[in-house]
């Protein structure tokens, strides 16, 4: 369902903010946040997914380095 190396717009249920997502891991029902500080929150909590871009090779080695590699 959800693409790889993409970067995701979508809005936080519980902070009521909206985030860009640079992960997804759908069997930890995790994404990952850019934003400061580095955060991880519940793929159920999100909704209103919305696919924007691939991933530029900054972001995927930032989101490597901050969150590690097992995302999509």
């Amino acid at each position: 369902m959800y693409r790889s190396k993409t970067k995701y717009y979508a809005h936080h249920i519980p902070s009521g903010e909206d985030w860009v997502l640079l992960g997804i891991n759908e069997q930890r029902n995790e994404v990952c946040a850019a934003g400061w500080p580095p955060s991880i929150g519940k793929l159920s909590d999100c909704i209103k997914l919305v696919p924007v871009q691939e991933l530029t090779e900054h972001e995927l080695q930032y989101r490597n380095k901050e969150f590690g590699s097992d995302w999509i």
